[in-house]
């Protein structure tokens, strides 16, 4: 149990905050940069003052970025918020459309997700999803013409009588 007050105690979506991580994130810095003790409900709670000095650490050591426009992404940013969609089913439009990325980048980028680290990312993936997106074009239109077909037949016969 803890010896802390509680309000100088913390729990992990705080921590998560403070220190621009996940919660999940969070996890790992157990027993290493951070050392929660289970408070009196059985959950994990963390001493504000060794996050914060934690905080500040990871601050100073993080790689300064390029000044950026205000709501503009990095490549890296942008990757984490379209698989952040992945992870949710989000469909490839809705994506586009709510996070402001082409299309093909997303496609790209699911290669990237589907594909596991020790096998080799496909030569091209991008045309040959255009490639499957053209023959099921041509399928559709061969369709469409068989229809149209078949409906001047019906129409030919009702005609003359048949």
């Amino acid at each position: 149990m803890s010896k802390l007050p509680v309000s100088e105690r913390i729990g992990r979506s705080k921590v998560a905050v403070l220190l621009g991580r996940t919660r999940t994130a969070v996890l790992t810095y157990h027993g290493r940069k951070l050392h929660p003790v289970k408070d009196e409900r059985g959950e994990w709670s963390y001493d504000r003052g060794e996050v914060e000095r934690f905080a500040s650490t990871l601050r100073a050591t993080a790689p300064r970025k390029k000044a950026q426009k205000p709501g503009e992404r990095t490549l890296g940013e942008t990757a984490r918020e379209v698989f952040r969609a992945f992870d949710q089913g989000m469909p490839l439009a809705e994506i586009v459309l709510t996070l402001a990325v082409e299309p093909s980048y997303v496609r790209q980028l699911w290669t990237e997700y589907i594909t596991t680290l020790d096998k080799p990312l496909p030569k091209d993936p991008v045309p040959a999803v255009e490639l499957a997106r053209q023959k099921l074009a041509l399928e559709k239109a061969r369709l469409e013409l068989q229809s149209d077909r078949q409906l001047q037949r019906r129409g030919h016969r009702d005609r003359s009588g048949g």
